[in-house]
């Protein structure tokens, strides 16, 4: 899930008091569509059901939508970007909905699309122009702001560099929040000459994770982060005394770099 898909979703809950969100099956959207996703199913619902504007997913939704599945779960109005979303027939997904007048539309987010990535895994990014999801960014309600008090409350810190985040480091994340009330990503800049996603499209993303309560960037304080880690005692960061500083290893390396081996390995299914 990149920045373009956490904006539509923050679009699409400034609309509705309830937000659900069909997703479609790989099976489905190999009918319809040329590539497939960048992840399998059950990833990418994980992915959508951590997203804090998000209320209920729809699981193998169907690629068109019609009016029995607006009525099954007493939808008001359907959302989408303003890009045409074609049928493998060439009509419009949401036909159905439109001539019912139940259609609203949001701006599609510039600068990124899954197919973008796929072709950035496999042949390295000329180029990163991040001020589309700078832009996001700024209209994220709580990423790399000043904090409010922590008195009273268990403060936990874990950093990583976050480049493509997987559905293993969203149930990273939920297990660390799990342990504590306020819990601060640090966004480290990634050095591999492999990585995907500059710092603000990796903090779009993370801002959009339910599980996250506030953002630093690692880069751009690289001593106080460093000092925090190898003293492991309570420190503040961002105006925040932090209670515990959780290690994760070299497991979220492994989970990003395990998705780039499996797109490299099925090449010729984005062809």
């Amino acid at each position: 899930m990149h920045y373009g898909h956490i904006n539509a979703l923050r679009q699409a809950k400034s609309m509705c008091d309830e937000l659900i969100v069909g997703i479609h099956s790989s099976a489905e959207i190999r009918i319809h569509k040329t590539h497939l996703p960048i992840m399998g199913d059950d990833e990418r619902y994980t992915l959508v059901r951590a997203c804090r504007w998000v209320d209920y997913v729809v699981e193998d939704a169907p690629y068109t939508t019609s009016l029995r599945m607006m009525e099954l779960y007493d939808i008001d109005f359907a959302v989408h970007g303003d890009d045409l979303t074609t049928t493998e027939t060439g009509e419009n997904s949401y036909q159905a909905i439109i001539d019912n007048h139940q259609m609203r539309y949001f701006t599609r987010t510039p600068g990124v699309s899954s197919s973008e990535i796929v072709q950035w895994i496999l042949t390295g990014r000329p180029t990163i122009d991040d001020g589309p999801a700078r832009k996001v960014l700024k209209m994220c309600e709580n990423p790399l702001r000043p904090c409010q008090s922590s008195k009273g409350k268990v403060v936990g810190l874990i950093d990583g560099a976050w480049d493509v985040l997987t559905a293993a480091d969203v149930r990273l994340l939920a297990a660390a929040k799990s342990m504590v009330d306020i819990l601060i990503i640090g966004v480290k800049t990634d050095e591999r000459p492999n990585a995907v996603l500059s710092l603000a499209e990796r903090c779009v993303v993370l801002a959009g994770c339910k599980y996250v309560d506030r953002i630093v960037d690692a880069s751009s304080q690289p001593s106080g982060i460093d000092v925090l880690f190898s003293a492991g005692e309570a420190n503040r960061v961002n105006g925040l005394a932090v209670t515990w500083v959780i290690h994760i290893g070299e497991n979220l390396l492994d989970n990003q770099e395990h998705l780039i081996r499996e797109i490299h390995q099925s090449r010729d299914l984005y062809a």
